[in-house]
């Protein structure tokens, strides 16, 4: 091995060994530095690029990917028009109640009168002349009837205003007191007290008028202050103001 001669080596500056150079042109994209796609251990996405885009960021020709539908909250509005429904279904059934009272009321709403005026229930007119209490006895001399406690007596006139023939029950004639107390008919004391007691009995032919005198037999010290006169038994009836 020869000897190491410090005079021998070179003097100055050490030349620099020339390294690879970079072809021409402009640098290569962004994404060729990194590994290539599918690589080991490198998922597609890293470095920027995702799923589905080859390297060099462009996108292929064609369609765009599908994207995640929007959330959309269909709950709330149906919802919502639940609601509006409900407030409408009640609305029309609380309007329909309105007018269904109203209606009612209407077409049962009585017809009033005075002594000595006429008011009619279907077929016939009533009009109540006189009413007399504190009577004691009805029927001739010879064949009357006493009350439990006083007679009130209600003289009647009643026209038959319809096209068909009627008939009156005095049944179905009411008194009320000022307390409101209702009074029903005698009618055994309605036979007596009538000269002709078949009057209940007989029909009414359009356009005759009959008389008719309808006892009650109410308590001592009492007095009737209206009258509820029907033609049957579902008609309204008419009322009539005696005192």
């Amino acid at each position: 091995m020869a000897d190491f001669d410090p005079q021998a080596a070179p003097t100055g500056p050490v030349p620099a060994t020339p390294g690879p150079t970079l072809p021409p042109g402009p640098p290569p994209p962004a994404a060729a530095w990194g590994p290539p796609p599918g690589a080991p251990g490198m998922p597609p996405g890293v470095l920027g690029v995702p799923p589905g885009v080859p390297p060099g960021g462009e996108l292929p020709p064609g369609p765009m990917p599908p994207q995640p539908p929007r959330k959309r909250h269909t709950w709330m509005w149906v919802a919502i028009g639940a609601g509006a429904l409900v407030i409408l279904c009640a609305g029309a059934v609380v309007t329909g109640a309105v007018l269904s009272v109203r209606g009612y009321h209407r077409a049962h709403r009585q017809i009033s009168a005075a002594l000595g005026q006429p008011a009619q229930d279907g077929q016939l007119m009533f009009t109540a002349d006189k009413v007399t209490c504190g009577v004691t006895e009805v029927g001739p001399p010879e064949d009357y009837v006493t009350p439990t406690g006083q007679f009130c007596v209600v003289e009647l006139n009643i026209r038959n205003v319809g096209t068909g023939p009627a008939i009156f029950a005095d049944a179905l004639q009411e008194a009320y007191a000022a307390n409101g107390d209702r009074y029903g008919t005698d009618s055994a004391a309605g036979l007596f007290a009538n000269p002709d007691p078949t009057i209940f009995f007989n029909d009414i032919n359009p356009g005759i008028d009959v008389k008719a005198l309808v006892v009650y037999d109410i308590p001592k010290g009492g007095d009737i202050t209206r009258l509820e006169l029907h033609e049957s038994p579902g008609s309204k009836g008419v009322l009539i103001k005696v005192r």
